[in-house]
């Protein structure tokens, strides 16, 4: 993906923190999308209700 264009994974949201990875055709994520604690999640989406913790 080196040369793929740069796209916006998910919008901003008041409070919500990540960060963002990809690996092996999934992306990693680190987010406190249940409050202030983070938790870790890997998706093939963007799509939030696919996320997988």
């Amino acid at each position: 993906m080196a040369d793929a264009e740069p796209f916006v994974f998910l919008p901003r949201r008041k409070d919500h923190e990540y960060s963002l990875d990809h690996y092996q055709h999934r992306f990693y994520l680190r987010s406190n999308r249940h409050g202030k604690n983070f938790g870790l999640y890997r998706t093939r989406m963007r799509d939030e209700q696919q996320w997988k913790s």
